[in-house]
């Protein structure tokens, strides 16, 4: 479960990256049960594979407008979407038997 910060409106980002990583943090818990039923781990690793390739993808779209912005609301809501794939790449690490480094 990735959560959501309560106050903090995800119907704020409306950009193609954004959407697409809100409906991929979404699908984690499927995801990981699916692997468990399939007894198939590759699953989680397809899907972190996905998820930081989505992200890569994003974190490039926004270079130069940034995350955060004149908007306070707009970028709460980034800076939520960002926690959320954060805990949901270290769970989906963390099942793996990786661990999630701090920086690069």
């Amino acid at each position: 479960d990735a959560g959501w910060p309560a106050g903090v409106d995800a119907g704020l980002l409306t950009s193609p990256q954004e959407r697409e990583l809100l409906k991929a943090v979404a699908t984690f818990p499927e995801t990981v049960a699916r692997a468990a039923r399939e007894a198939e781990p590759s699953i989680v690793s397809r899907y972190v594979l996905d998820l930081s390739g989505l992200f890569s993808s994003y974190w490039a779209a926004t270079k130069d407008e940034g995350i955060v912005g004149d908007d306070r609301a707009l970028s709460t809501a980034r800076i939520a979407l960002v926690e959320a794939v954060r805990r949901v790449l270290g769970k989906g690490l963390m099942l793996l038997g990786l661990r999630l480094v701090d920086e690069m």
